[in-house]
């Protein structure tokens, strides 16, 4: 794999779990796993956002930062990505390669089609994912007990902040 990766092109992941053996979830005390999205540049930015935010919050090591002056606040957490070779077809991959790389919690749903794609993936699998909006309108997304929903379409935020103002006596109001 590591000196002809580049032959295997987006069947990488899926060669990679059957040559070491792993075909489903493993749970690592811990492990975070974070999809990544390259399918939009919206996706691709809001993705290394992302990134930058888990990154500090866990008080991992970065560019930006003395890992050493950390030490001891993300502890061992470990935190491990994939992405989905930018097409919506190869999201389910990417999750069951993060959960055979042992994450406890998955992290995903940066747009609507991720977050449905995801959450079925959460419910099918028993793997926590925590979305950061919710599934797409029309899409099919099972009751869950293993998807949280953490943030809101930007779109409906928006949204409700204009009309807020509006309310305020502001006019007009241009979302910039």
């Amino acid at each position: 794999l590591a000196s002809s990766g580049a032959l295997l092109g987006d069947q990488g992941d899926a060669v990679a779990r059957l040559a070491s053996g792993v075909t489903k979830a493993r749970v690592e005390a811990r492990t975070i796993g974070l999809l990544l999205s390259m399918r939009t540049d919206e996706t691709r930015r809001r993705g290394a956002q992302l990134t930058d935010g888990i990154v500090f919050g866990l008080g991992l090591p970065g560019p930006w930062r003395d890992g050493a002056a950390l030490a001891g606040r993300g502890g061992a957490t470990r935190l491990v990505s994939r992405d989905d070779h930018g097409t919506p077809d190869r999201i389910d991959d990417a999750l069951a390669a993060l959960s055979a790389d042992g994450a406890s919690i998955l992290i995903a749903g940066v747009d609507g089609e991720e977050a449905a794609a995801a959450s079925r993936f959460a419910e099918q699998n028993q793997i926590p994912v925590l979305l950061l909006r919710p599934a797409a309108k029309g899409e099919s997304v099972p009751p869950g007990r293993f998807t949280f929903l953490l943030g809101e379409d930007p779109v409906a935020v928006e949204d409700a902040l204009a009309a807020a103002i509006v309310e305020r006596g502001a006019a007009p109001v241009a979302i910039v």
